[in-house]
């Protein structure tokens, strides 16, 4: 008990001497450090829901694998289409 006393009159001074909002901005910049780390750590989101959107992804990577082909014979046709010529046009 006597240290929580300590530490909170020593945090007292801290604010009395630099000022309320350096101290406020000191714990909320350790608290989004805190936070982003348990992002990366993959403690934040539930392992459930990451392997579903890795499966999701996988999924997806594979349809846009199948229909390249499809894409690539339709940019084939587009790009043998002829132009139209603006000197041969009337009206």
């Amino acid at each position: 008990m006597n240290q929580d006393i300590d530490q909170v009159a020593k945090l007292a001074q801290l604010a009395e001497k630099y000022g309320v909002a350096l101290i406020f901005a000191l714990i909320f910049l350790v608290t989004m450090l805190y936070v982003v780390r348990m992002v990366v750590t993959g403690k934040l989101v539930p392992r459930s829901l990451f392997d579903k959107v890795e499966h999701d992804r996988d999924e997806l990577l594979t349809a846009l694998i199948e229909q390249k082909d499809t894409y690539r014979s339709i940019a084939g046709v587009v790009s043998n289409l002829k132009k139209d010529d603006p000197n041969e046009r009337s009206g």
